[in-house]
């Protein structure tokens, strides 16, 4: 059952990677691990820029949500000499999943900050939701 269930979730992230999107209300992120609370605000913080006092510093290096996720998954793989094995869906990789109740790609840092995932899957096994 657990292989099964790998390999429908391997297929639907190849999809998404793709571009194409799902009809069902959740979304899949994948990374190398998965970070939640501290990774949904160190995205929102790199895409409006306040500290904790509501400040907003160096304004015109807001980045975008793809650009700030990039930079937890991709970038961050590349940064600990792992490419090629985390931050990215391919076989062979280290891909954590999860899946969140919203498109990330369409909601504002606040939105984000406050994100809660639905699923999340580490290491193939399912570490929270159902």
């Amino acid at each position: 059952m657990q292989a099964a269930l790998a390999l429908a979730v391997l297929a639907i992230v190849f999809a998404v990677a793709a571009g194409v999107r799902s009809r069902w209300t959740g979304t899949l992120v994948a990374t190398g691990s998965v970070t939640l609370t501290a990774g949904w605000f160190g995205i929102a913080c790199m895409m409006h820029r306040r500290n904790k006092h509501g400040l907003v510093l160096a304004p015109q290096e807001r980045v975008d949500f793809r650009t700030a996720l990039l930079t937890y998954t991709r970038f961050a793989a590349y940064a600990t000499f792992d490419e090629g094995k985390r931050g990215v869906i391919r076989p062979g990789a280290l891909g954590d999943l999860v899946v969140l109740p919203h498109d990330p790609f369409q909601l504002d840092a606040e939105a984000i900050e406050g994100l809660e995932p639905d699923l999340v899957i580490v290491g193939g096994a399912i570490s929270h939701g159902e």
